[in-house]
C-alpha cells in the first residue's frame, strides 16, 4: 500500500511540472512500449 502512495504521489508531481506537449507524447510513447511486448494478443489501454 505505502509503495503504491509512493509511486501515485510521484506521477502527481510528473503532471504538474514539464511541457504539456511532452507529457502527452511521452504517454503515447509508454502506452506503445507497454503493448508491444504483452503475452497477452490485447491491448493494454485502449486506443482512440
Amino acid at each position: 500500500m505505502q509503495r503504491n502512495l509512493a509511486a501515485i504521489e510521484l506521477l502527481r508531481k510528473w503532471t504538474e511540472e514539464g511541457d504539456e506537449e511532452e507529457q502527452r507524447e511521452t504517454w503515447e510513447y509508454l502506452q506503445k512500449a507497454l503493448d508491444e511486448d504483452r503475452l497477452s494478443n490485447r491491448p493494454l489501454f485502449a486506443r482512440q
